[in-house]
């Protein structure tokens, strides 16, 4: 089975840098003149090195992986036509409460930003079936797939990888969606399901600008492939007043 060899679980990568505290306040000042403090979007690093720094800016992440095993789901909203318009999952975060009820940064993305909001909190325990059972959720489509050769490391080969797939893992995947009451008879159907079924309009997600996002009530997960600025939650709070001070004086400028 050809998989990546690990997955990223929100630490450092490529694409992230940590920053000194002139070095935010020069990007904050030059890319994030929509910043509303009233919109609160929040990240949890679970490592050490990473979430007890003060600044970071995360601006060049490509191909993102999803954090839990399997990449299925994001390599399918990625690239699939009924997504083209919404952002890649490159940057997840939670909107309006912070996800196992711990914040580490406050998030601040540059200007023009694009978010896809999930109609849950949080979508690895979402389920996407309208079907008999209802019982898939977004979650089993890695344990779905890991069963079988179907790569998830880039597009095209996921797609010749079903295109081509193996008699034994064809039925593999006969077997287990007949125990969701879902009928796969040819390869093309494994393909053509997830595109009826992973679908935004169908499962209630939407696409918003940054400043839309204050109207968007209760926890979400939120994604965007912008740049943005992360700020330790101790040090978002103690640096607070001096952005609330900037909007006024420039709502008063601009006034």
């Amino acid at each position: 089975m050809i998989k990546y060899d690990g997955f990223i679980l929100e630490r450092m990568w490529n694409g992230s840098r940590k920053l000194t505290e002139g070095q935010f306040w020069k990007l904050y000042k030059d890319n994030c003149q929509e910043h509303d403090v009233n919109i609160k979007i929040y990240k949890n690093f679970d490592n050490n090195n990473i979430s007890d720094e003060d600044f970071l800016i995360m601006d060049k992440i490509k191909n993102r992986r999803s954090s839990m095993d399997g990449n299925y789901y994001t390599l399918m909203m990625n690239n699939m036509e009924a997504w083209k318009e919404y952002p890649k999952r490159s940057q997840i975060c939670s909107l309006n409460d912070s996800y196992r009820g711990y914040t580490t940064h406050f998030v601040i993305p540059y200007d023009k930003s694009k978010w896809g909001v999930c109609s849950t909190p949080d979508i690895w325990g979402m389920y996407f079936i309208d079907g008999e059972y209802k019982v898939l959720p977004f979650s089993n489509i890695a344990n779905i797939f890991n069963l079988t050769e179907i790569r998830d490391d880039n597009w095209e080969n996921f797609l010749n990888d079903i295109e081509n797939i193996s008699k034994d893992d064809f039925v593999r995947l006969q077997h287990i969606f007949r125990r969701y009451g879902i009928r796969i008879g040819k390869e093309e159907d494994i393909l053509k399901f997830f595109v009826d079924q992973l679908n935004p309009v169908k499962l209630g997600f939407k696409l918003r600008d940054y400043k839309e996002l204050n109207m968007i009530k209760g926890r979400k997960e939120i994604w965007t492939d912008s740049p943005c600025l992360y700020v330790n939650e101790y040090k978002y709070k103690k640096i607070l007043p001096k952005m609330i001070e900037m909007k006024t004086k420039k709502f008063l400028k601009n006034a």
